[in-house]
């Protein structure tokens, strides 16, 4: 029989319902972006495969904290789209405009990846 000690047993579930986390998270983060990318007019027509690798190399530039503000900015950039406009961060609520100066910057970052490089 083995014998747990207490902290043992307090770590591991500790660590357990982080370890679910994650792809909760990438989901979350993942459909927002796929959402906008799958009605972008200038994204929708780039295969599948790009626009979901695009989506994770702009992800992954992001830490979980931004999550929200990052999926608020997916919907800006669309809101801004569906009106003839480009996006601009300078447009956003002052709690988004940090989020949504390195989206912009990391739109040019994963631009290669989009386009299938």
């Amino acid at each position: 029989m083995v014998v747990l000690k207490p902290w043992i047993v307090a770590g591991i579930a500790a660590i357990v319902p982080l370890l679910g986390s994650a792809p909760a998270r990438a989901d979350a983060v993942t459909q927002a972006c796929l959402g906008y990318a799958s009605r972008s007019d200038m994204i929708k027509a780039v295969p599948a495969p790009n626009r979901q690798k695009w989506c994770a190399c702009i992800i992954d530039k992001f830490d979980p904290e931004d999550d929200e503000t990052l999926m608020d900015v997916f919907e800006a950039q669309e809101d801004s789209e569906s009106k003839g406009h480009a996006f601009s961060p300078s447009s956003l609520p002052p709690s988004q405009v940090r989020v949504g100066n390195k989206y912009a910057n990391t739109l040019n970052q994963c631009i290669s990846v989009l386009l299938g490089g």
